[in-house]
């Protein structure tokens, strides 16, 4: 039983020093349609839920052009991981220009 107990805590030492403060920025959700657009509406719903639940300032930006690409890049070359993007199946699915 001792072993077993040793064991557990052993297993969730690690757990202790992977914890990180996150958000430490401003977050960001991208939507690569114009504004007033269902997926606008979508990322706004999302943006809401999501600053309650991390008490954060959650930004909503439209991207619109390209057929989304122009808004889809830009959350892909994101440097700060705190840029996020609201997608339709469409986008997602497609493949490589």
């Amino acid at each position: 039983m001792k072993r077993v107990a040793i064991a557990l805590i052993a297993a969730m030492l690690p757990a202790l020093g992977l914890a990180q403060a996150f958000p430490l920025g401003v977050v960001k959700i991208l939507v690569p349609f114009p504004a007033g657009n269902g997926a606008d509406f979508a990322g706004r719903a999302v943006a809401a839920s999501l600053a309650n639940a991390l008490a954060v300032l959650v930004q909503v930006n439209s991207r619109p052009g390209s057929d989304g690409i122009i808004g889809m890049d830009a959350v892909a070359n994101a440097p700060d991981g705190h840029t996020h993007g609201i997608a339709t199946s469409f986008r997602q699915g497609r493949g490589p220009r």
